[in-house]
């Protein structure tokens, strides 16, 4: 195959693959995924024939397709009356009512999760989109297909949600622990939401970052928490040092963990 017949059928891949993920709903980066593949299309065909500038693009998309298989889906559950005895009901298809809501972080239980929204909400009704935890692994593919543009399952599925709940006028407070913070920050970068606030809690991104989305209300931060300390990047080099002392402790229990629940929600 010539080289500039080669670079064209590189770059109408490249263009076939943006477009078709655009329909599929991955929209963040899709209009600069096609016009860098048409671009290298044009550059291919006046340059020596290997569309460089288009193949990354297309590639970025398959890889984060292929990526989603290996992530779970959000699970929502409307929380009545919680009580840690009771047993977990059916999830929902979609938020049912005005009120506050919650996203778990890593390493959670459907039963930790529940736990620690009703500790951080304050509250014994909620909604919880529960973002299940299988591994460390899969956990940190979430933030990487942030980190490539394409967006995580667990941010579109959240945005889908609540752009759901907003157009049948609900109101929706939403509390965002740990990991769960930095998928809500991934959301509603794209755009604000109608009757959507959002309160960071514990979360790994700059609080600067956080006041400049759209919705916020709130932000909160254990000095001890290495999660928002260190890798959000907020403590000064007295608290980093601090939460790296207690990096130890940041997986354990309440009332251990200066990133658990005790250390943020009400007594």
């Amino acid at each position: 195959m010539g080289g500039n017949l080669q670079g064209a059928v590189y770059g109408a891949m490249a263009g076939a693959a943006g477009g078709w993920l655009g329909f599929a709903g991955y929209d963040p980066l899709i209009s600069r995924s096609v016009e860098a593949a048409i671009n290298g299309t044009i550059s291919s065909v006046r340059g020596n024939g290997f569309a460089r500038g288009a193949r990354p693009y297309a590639m970025m998309y398959l890889f984060g397709e292929m990526l989603d298989f290996a992530t779970p889906d959000i699970e929502t559950y409307d929380v009545k009356d919680y009580n840690p005895e009771r047993p977990v009901v059916a999830p929902v298809s979609e938020i049912q009512r005005s009120g506050a809501a919650f996203i778990n972080g890593m390493k959670n239980t459907l039963d930790e999760a529940r736990y620690n929204a009703s500790r951080i909400v304050g509250q014994t009704d909620f909604t919880l989109a529960f973002n299940p935890s299988r591994s460390f692994l899969q956990d940190g593919i979430e933030p990487l297909q942030d980190l490539i543009g394409n967006g995580s399952k667990a941010s579109r599925q959240l945005r889908a949600l609540l752009t759901n709940a907003a157009d049948r006028g609900l109101t929706v407070e939403l509390f965002a622990h740990s990991q769960g913070g930095a998928i809500a920050a991934s959301v509603m970068s794209s755009g604000a939401i109608s009757g959507v606030t959002l309160n960071f809690v514990g979360a790994p991104i700059a609080e600067s970052v956080a006041r400049g989305l759209p919705g916020f209300r709130s932000w909160q931060a254990n000095s001890l928490d290495a999660v928002p300390m260190i890798f959000g990047r907020n403590g000064n080099l007295f608290q980093m040092a601090g939460a790296l002392l207690s990096l130890p402790r940041l997986f354990m229990s309440c009332p251990h963990s200066p990133h658990s629940a005790c250390a943020y929600g009400a007594n």
